[in-house]
């Protein structure tokens, strides 16, 4: 007999950023796995700066973007509302290991 699917929130992981509504920004499972390609930002992250441009003073063109992902609405306009962000960054736990190439001739 199979168990339910249980209901509720998932965990931080690798493939799910937890209760917030977007990852955190210095979350990284990348950079240690020496893919061949750089690394930049992807549709989700432009998504997120524009949700957090939403969040800013459209009077103020100095505001700090970045801040926005942190606070709790823009009362002004929309109202208060969750934060962006409300999850800490995650980092791997480990290292993986990297292969060893060998090149040339060892002579003893």
């Amino acid at each position: 007999m199979s168990q339910p699917l249980s209901s509720g929130r998932p965990g931080k992981s690798e493939f799910s950023h937890g209760k917030s509504r977007y990852a955190h920004p210095d979350s990284d499972f990348q950079s240690q796995r020496s893919l061949p390609w750089d690394l930049g930002e992807n549709e989700t992250d432009l998504v997120r700066d524009y949700h957090a441009s939403l969040r800013s003073d459209p009077t103020n063109s100095m505001e700090d973007l970045s801040k926005m992902l942190y606070v709790r609405g823009n009362p002004d306009m929309y109202g208060p509302d969750e934060t962006i962000i409300q999850e800490d960054r995650v980092l791997p736990h480990g290292k993986y290991p990297q292969p060893v190439y060998r090149t040339g001739v060892t002579r003893q």
